[in-house]
């Protein structure tokens, strides 16, 4: 190529490197909005992630000591007490985003939700005085094991919530 053709075609060279710049930089902007929005939804699902791992370690941490605890074994003449720290509410009110989860953290995490109601409601059937949204549960003697038995059943279901959503934000 010679300048004379260079010079022939200068006006065709210069509108295709002025319209391939115009169309990056269309491109560019377009999807400039939509990366801010996957990194915001992706910082959003792991806080999210966080959270509830951190509410459900609390319930983990519940029904390990109340299958650990030696009071649950005894004969017992009056009712058990147990303060628990957390509560299903405070639990749920980690759920309002939960479209950000995958559907496998999705999945075992409503299986735990499920798994958790039906302990605390189990417990509140058991002793209709207890208020398990309160934080406290009063055991009548006659039903110590079988709470103790729903805190088993209800344990694996929190542990594979636990480890879905551990897969997605890493070890803790």
């Amino acid at each position: 190529m010679n300048w004379d053709t260079i010079k022939d075609y200068q006006t065709l060279i210069v509108g295709l490197i002025g319209f391939t710049g115009v169309a990056a930089t269309l491109y560019i902007n377009a999807a400039i909005p939509r990366w801010q929005r996957q990194r915001e939804a992706s910082h959003t699902a792991n806080a999210l992630r966080r959270l509830i791992v951190a509410e459900l370690r609390i319930f983990e941490g519940d029904m390990k000591r109340m299958l650990s605890d030696k009071r649950f074994e005894e004969e017992r003449t009056e009712p058990l007490v147990l303060v628990r720290e957390n509560s299903l509410a405070s639990f749920e009110k980690t759920l309002v985003d939960i479209r950000y989860l995958t559907v496998d953290e999705l999945e075992a995490v409503l299986r735990c939700r499920d798994g958790l109601d039906r302990f605390l409601k189990a417990v509140a059937y058991l002793d209709p005085t207890s208020d398990p949204t309160s934080g406290t549960i009063s055991i009548a003697p006659a039903d110590v094991k079988k709470v103790r038995g729903a805190a088993k059943n209800t344990l694996p279901m929190v542990e594979a919530a636990l480890a879905a959503l551990r897969s997605e934000t890493g070890p803790h």
